[in-house]
């Protein structure tokens, strides 16, 4: 009897890991998205354990920026940075989502704005394309 209590429980952990394994980011998300011409920039690495490094840099009027190096982690189809607020009890919780090729900041309740940027910058409803390499083709001759 014990052994087959060994046996599910075996059984158990072997698919809670692969679930796990299973909610690794996909590939395609990351890199870095930006607009061209503005200093604006949301750069995406992977990271160990199948997390998700995360650097935003933003600018805005008179000076005025969001700058942000977290580690999210990818769930739901999408990215979740959780790091302090303010106030304990009212933690950063920045969601990144994915539409085609463009990304889409979610900021709760600005909690992460209030941390991460000055006046009048905000980390909420911001999207970016993601900058395309350029190709290495050939002039016509």
């Amino acid at each position: 009897m014990r052994s087959l209590g060994l046996l599910w429980g075996s059984l158990f952990c072997g698919f809670a890991g692969w679930a796990i394994l299973s909610a690794a980011a996909p590939a395609n998300i990351f890199g870095t998205y930006s607009k061209p011409d503005t200093p604006d920039s949301i750069e995406l690495k992977s990271a160990a354990a199948g997390k998700v490094g995360v650097a935003i840099r933003l600018v805005y009027a008179a000076g005025q920026s969001c700058q942000l190096e977290e580690v999210g982690v990818w769930k739901d189809h999408k990215v979740v940075v959780k790091a302090g607020g303010l106030t304990e009890d009212e933690p950063c919780v920045l969601e990144l989502t994915f539409h085609g090729a463009q990304v889409r900041l979610k900021d709760a309740g600005l909690r992460c704005s209030k941390v991460f940027c000055g006046t009048r910058g905000t980390l909420d409803e911001v999207s970016l394309p993601k900058r395309v390499a350029a190709t290495n083709k050939k002039p016509d001759r």
